[in-house]
């Protein structure tokens, strides 16, 4: 009776290899999720390992291989949306055997010199960046383990793999003959912590930033209740109207370059300037606290005679004596 040599292989609680023969039964197909997003600034976020147990077992036949054709190599395939097979380079999906790169991305198996003695090995797959990257959404992607080299078995779990040389020479296969389930990766795209750390801290920001600036505009600062100021210098001019143009305030001033900041503009709003000889320092007009009132400030050399009301007029005196008559609607 003729002697089939067989290996059984489960991965992870999964796949068996029989010589002649292979059955793989997984627990699961699913091979885990990577979560990945792309790098940002300083914050880098590399691709995540995930493992899975391969258990390998040989059986007495197989012993009886020269001890130079006993290794059985398996290659990682991506599963296209075609049904055909194309073969996983490391820049794609790296694959690690015990935890070591795979330079081909292949797997060897080969018997330990004890019949049906069980083996566990350590199979990695870490997705590469460029290949990540060029996915824009959540996706599934599949993977398989197909004989590459086979020195002489017969079978592998339930698959008869004793026919390799054509398989060899053909990369896209009938996964009916010589593969296993293909293995099942949720890529999981997610957006750089730092990034949307940093977005979320400049939402805040502007939210702020506007929230007070109406407050500042509307609350603080808001615009005066008179509307005009007419100002007489008495020096035969006569009234002048000042439009404020919902100014928060007027400042009287000898200075004829004064203005406001940008930033002043942006937070307060606008003050209205009027510029004359006439005042050595600036003294500012607004609204008081008091309804229909008119507050005047940084008189300092200067004072005030009459009623500051609005629609009332007064006067403001400097400290020779010389006078501007004021006032509001």
């Amino acid at each position: 009776m003729l002697m089939k040599r067989y290996i059984n292989i489960f991965i992870g609680l999964c796949a068996g290899l029989v010589l002649s023969s292979c059955s793989a039964h997984l627990d699961s197909n699913t091979w885990g999720t990577t979560e990945y997003s792309r790098d940002f600034l300083f914050k880098k976020c590399p691709p995540d390992t995930l493992s899975r147990t391969l258990v390998v077992s040989f059986n007495e036949e197989s012993e009886k291989l020269s001890a130079d054709a006993r290794t059985l190599v398996l290659s990682l395939y991506r599963v296209m949306d075609s049904g055909e097979y194309c073969k996983v380079e490391p820049a794609e999906a790296q694959v690690f055997v015990n935890d070591n790169a795979s330079a081909d991305n292949t797997i060897s198996l080969a018997p330990t010199g004890t019949p049906d003695q069980t083996q566990r090995i350590k199979v990695g797959i870490v997705m590469g960046k460029q290949y990540l990257d060029a996915i824009n959404d959540d996706c599934t992607v599949s993977y398989l383990l197909k004989v590459e080299e086979n020195p002489g078995y017969d079978r592998l779990n339930d698959l008869d793999i004793c026919s390799t040389d054509s398989r060899k020479a053909t990369p896209v296969l009938d996964k009916s003959k010589d593969s296993w389930t293909p293995m099942t990766i949720y890529v999981d795209k997610e957006s750089n912590p730092l990034k949307v750390g940093l977005i979320w801290s400049v939402c805040v920001f502007v939210a702020l930033f506007l929230v007070w600036m109406l407050i500042s505009r509307f609350v603080i600062w808001n615009s005066t209740s008179f509307t005009s100021v007419y100002v007489d210098y008495n020096d035969g001019a006569g009234q002048r109207p000042i439009r404020m143009n919902g100014a928060y305030e007027l400042v009287f001033t000898g200075n004829p370059h004064a203005k406001d900041s940008f930033m002043a503009k942006i937070f307060k709003g606008h003050r209205k300037y009027e510029y004359n000889e006439f005042w050595q320092h600036d003294v500012i007009m607004k609204d008081s606290s008091r309804r229909r009132m008119i507050r005047v400030s940084g008189l300092r050399t200067y004072s005030v005679v009459g009623e500051t009301e609005r629609g009332c007029e007064f006067h403001i005196y400097d400290e020779n004596g010389k006078k501007v008559s004021v006032q509001t609607t």
